[in-house]
């Protein structure tokens, strides 16, 4: 199994002038906010937060529920 999934990974995104390129959902079953979507050549795709990953952290604010 490849457990690299499961690692935390830290990204910093700088915000474009059309902010940082992805969309967040939230699904009742499992708790957190997760990346739903990027914009193609955005700073979140550029570096390179995949679909489903969930977000822990914003501006040092955690993110629960």
């Amino acid at each position: 199994a490849d457990l690299s999934r499961l690692a935390p990974r830290l990204c910093h995104l700088m915000r474009s002038e059309h902010g940082y390129g992805f969309n967040l959902h939230s699904d009742r079953s499992r708790p957190g906010q997760y990346i739903r979507s990027l914009d193609p050549g955005s700073p979140a795709d550029r570096a390179w937060a995949p679909p489903q990953d969930r977000l822990v952290e914003v501006t040092h604010q955690y993110l629960f529920g």
